[in-house]
């Protein structure tokens, strides 16, 4: 081999392994609910129950400011958001001790009061996207935090910062696309480049009127059209469909969904939308109608009171889905819904499992998926191992973090660690299996 042919072959490994470095592994939790949005884990190997008092804590990092925002994970970094004073920032620690790698401003106005900071980082591709509360969506170098391009939800695209704590949609990354919700008339909902942000296509409705809007896209196809659906306010259409190429709406559907706090992301399984609400839960089926146009019906539809979701969303697992139902009173108990019967399989309509005194109210809860487990974390601070199963409600272990304010994250799982992230801080525990 010649001097030029060894040079060129060692500038070949040095990019592929640049490339790898770059991206998220296969354990990594690079954007808010997991690897496919979803709230699901591939991981194996971990723990079946935990020892009382909890999972081995590995660390705590503090002074990360106030916030429901989730974390990311990828690259060998934490990725995650937080409001420090009247500076709203994106921040990054090491994944190994938790200790800070950098901290950049994206917002810095006389009206930060009035918002936290609730949306989870994207990372892709070396870079990392995130939202602020009022409506600033940056993209920064994952490795020293510097901003490469920004965008304003309210001075670029109309929108307005929803009344209750702010913007929180975390940006989908898709096919060189960044996929971001603003919820006004002129751009519900934009696609960018993700390069440049540089605006691809944006999605006007004819009627629409201020609203709420708290939820992020998801992506999926059906008969060959690629679509991204996304959970509007009432005023704007409610459940959203709109083709991923230009942006084009090809369905909407609200049926009383929509008229409190539109938050859950929906969930998809090929040709089926699950979605939900503090207001019902819904089971609809989209189908090709011709070229680049998609049809949807209801199939199923509970009423609040029966069955929905407040904030935490839902998973799918082994054809059944899991969640918190927001009822009143008594807390948001455990329930599973058949994802093909759309039966209620179970509900753990006594909250004593958790709260033996009855003293507290738990609140709603988010959730996710790892390893045959539900990991319940409700508002309290009380965490729950529960198994999937969806012939009985099966509680394995619990154990509280006290907090002074309500915890409404969503916990991640990367690389045999569980976070929980309590505003200003970031618990890391440790949940592999000995010997896995």
């Amino acid at each position: 081999m010649n001097r030029y042919n060894f040079l060129t072959t060692i500038s070949a490994v040095a990019l592929t392994v640049a490339i790898a470095v770059c991206r998220a592994s296969a354990d990594d939790w690079p954007q808010f609910r997991g690897p496919n949005r979803d709230g699901v884990s591939a991981e194996k190997g971990l723990l079946q129950k935990w020892p009382d008092g909890g999972p081995p804590k590995m660390w705590t990092s503090s002074g990360l400011g106030l916030g429901d925002s989730s974390v990311a994970v990828a690259n060998r970094t934490i990725f995650g958001t937080g409001k420090l004073g009247d500076k709203l920032r994106l921040w990054a620690l090491d994944e190994a001790t938790g200790k800070p790698k950098w901290s950049t401003p994206m917002s810095d106005e006389k009206d930060v009061k009035a918002v936290e900071m609730n949306s989870t980082p994207t990372f892709a591709n070396g870079k990392v996207y995130a939202v602020s509360g009022l409506g600033d969506l940056v993209c920064a170098d994952a490795d020293s935090g510097r901003i490469l391009w920004r965008k304003s939800y309210v001075n670029d695209f109309g929108g307005m910062p929803p009344g209750f704590g702010g913007y929180s949609d975390s940006v989908l990354v898709d096919e060189g696309k960044v996929i971001c919700v603003p919820g006004s008339k002129a751009a519900a909902i934009v696609a960018l480049k993700a390069e440049t942000g540089e605006v691809i296509w944006k999605t006007e409705m004819t009627d629409s009127r201020p609203g709420n809007v708290y939820s992020s896209a998801v992506t999926t196809g059906v008969g060959g059209v690629p679509l991204y659906i996304a959970l509007l306010s009432r005023g704007q259409g409610g459940l959203t469909a709109v083709h991923a190429e230009t942006g084009t709406l090809l369905w909407q559907y609200e049926n009383k969904l929509c008229r409190a706090y539109p938050i859950p992301m929906p969930l998809v399984k090929g040709d089926w939308v699950f979605a939900t609400t503090d207001m019902g839960w819904a089971v609809l089926k989209m189908a090709a109608a011709g070229k680049d146009k998609v049809t949807v019906q209801e199939l199923k539809r509970y009423g609040g009171t029966e069955l929905g979701c407040y904030y935490g969303g839902m998973v799918l697992a082994n054809d059944f889905i899991y969640f918190a139902h927001y009822q009143r009173p008594g807390g948001c108990p455990p329930v599973c819904v058949g994802a093909k019967s759309w039966e209620i399989k179970w509900k753990a309509d006594q909250m004593k499992w958790l709260d033996p005194e009855g003293k507290r109210d738990l609140e709603s809860a988010s959730i996710i998926y790892a390893d045959g487990m539900l990991y319940y974390q409700y508002e309290s601070g009380l965490l729950a191992l529960v198994r999937a199963d969806p012939n009985r409600f099966a509680l394995v272990s619990t154990f509280n973090l006290k907090t002074s304010r309500a915890k409404r994250s969503t916990p991640a799982i990367a690389n045999g660690k569980l976070y929980i992230h309590d505003h200003d801080r970031l618990y890391c525990f440790n949940i592999k299996a000995e010997g896995k």
